[in-house]
């Protein structure tokens, strides 16, 4: 609708410049501006109907400005933003099991997944479940990580990367698995990602970060593969009484090959990054449920988690990626948790506490944490909710087939979202 009345006034004005000022009372100029302002009021007559989306220009660069009343929801059906469901069983042999898959990374006909807190290993599969290999090197040889704290996938050099928080190491494996080499950081990190050739995004939630910056702390961190320093963004409250890890965040990154963002805990904005340059991509309007401007230091982490959980304010997504043509976020809001989702192409936007599968009628649906390859969603379930909705009645009436003959010793069931 924007753009239609972008491009249709461009055109009247266009026709409207053709007469001089002495023909404006003219019948054809007349139709053009009666039809600029049928124009104009009927765009205004959409965007109330969307009010909750806007479009801010700010030093020449736009974002989205989100305003969500949290305690009106929309009644969303799945169709209604998706056009297929699939699913990935991976393999279940011995060396295939991994225990909480917590990222999945997606390149070319690869997936990645790392678990972190059980296997400390990555592992590789195809798209159709088969698996390849996997990278479980922990240990204190110069090969190996102490903790597998995060990984990425650098589509531009074809390596895999791995982050010790522990040594503050990068280790560099190629797409067969095999061990390439082991660089210092210096940086203590959350989550890293691939920012652009030669580039590595660290996020920090630490308020102490020693090594490279000892006078200020901050959240984002820019460097190349020579541990050179290109940018800092985004500093620590000096006087922050809290103790940053509270939020309970899944995955506050995402990244494929369409680029990489960041969502920053205490911030109501999503940040793109490009290469050396960090920019407002969105930007969150809570109305009355934005949280004071001097909550860190005025609340401590208890009065902090019970503010959340009673709906006093929310501090924004738990979860979210942005994919070629979609926004998607999961934000808790009095113990549970809703769904805001945003059409980049139409404009359509929604906030809901559920999702109607009325695609293949399973229980299961975004469960986050919520993953992307840059187009579709993905997300894991669990096998125990698989057997516990078994052993419900008529459970098995709802369960896929592919899910008919799993126990609770397999894999989890990768989800593929198909977004229209």
């Amino acid at each position: 609708m924007v753009k239609q009345f972008n491009m249709l006034s461009s055109r009247l004005t266009e026709k409207q410049s053709d007469y001089n000022f002495k023909n404006l009372r003219s019948g054809e100029s007349f139709i053009c501006i009666f039809c600029l302002i049928l124009l104009a009021l009927l765009f205004c007559s959409c965007q109330k109907k969307r009010s909750r989306i806007e479009i801010i220009d700010s030093n020449n660069e736009a974002f989205l400005k989100i305003s969500i009343n949290p305690d009106k929801t929309d009644k969303l059906k799945l169709s209604s933003i998706a056009v297929e469901i699939n699913y990935i069983i991976p393999d279940n042999s011995p060396e295939s099991i991994f225990g909480s898959p917590d990222k999945v990374v997606f390149y070319d006909s690869l997936i990645f997944i790392s678990d972190t807190d059980n296997s400390m290993a990555i592992f590789c599969f195809t798209r159709s479940g088969r698996f390849m290999f996997k990278i479980d090197k922990q240990g204190n040889g110069p090969e190996e990580y102490t903790r597998l704290s995060d990984f990425a996938v650098d589509r531009w050099q074809r390596k895999i990367v791995i982050y010790d928080d522990e040594m503050r190491n990068l280790l560099f494996f190629d797409l067969k698995g095999n061990f390439i080499k082991k660089i210092k950081t210096g940086i203590s990190a959350d989550r890293i990602e691939i920012a652009g050739e030669d580039r590595i995004m660290y996020y920090s939630d630490y308020l102490i970060n020693s090594g490279y910056f000892r006078d200020t702390n901050y959240q984002v961190f820019i460097c190349d593969y020579n541990n050179r320093l290109h940018e800092k963004f985004l500093p620590f409250p000096a006087d922050n009484n809290l103790f940053l890890n509270v939020m309970g965040i899944l995955n506050n990154t995402s990244a494929s090959g369409k680029g990489c963002y960041v969502y920053p805990t205490f911030n109501n904005r999503i940040y793109s990054l490009k290469k050396d340059k960090l920019t407002v991509f969105a930007e969150f309007d809570f109305l009355d449920k934005n949280p004071p401007d001097n909550f860190l230091t005025s609340f401590s982490s208890k009065e902090h988690k019970k503010n959340i959980a009673e709906g006093k304010y929310i501090t924004g997504p738990i979860n979210f990626q942005v994919t070629e043509d979609w926004l998607v976020a999961i934000i808790p809001y009095k113990k549970k948790l809703f769904y805001y989702l945003y059409d980049i192409k139409t404009g359509f936007t929604a906030f809901s506490a559920k999702i109607d599968n009325d695609i293949d009628k399973s229980p299961f649906i975004f469960i986050p944490p919520l993953f992307t390859d840059g187009t579709d969603l993905f997300c894991f379930i669990e096998p125990y909710l698989i057997e516990k909705t078994k052993n419900l009645p008529g459970g098995d009436k709802v369960l896929p087939e592919e899910f008919q003959n799993y126990n609770v010793n397999n894999n989890p069931i990768l989800q593929v979202i198909k977004l229209k």
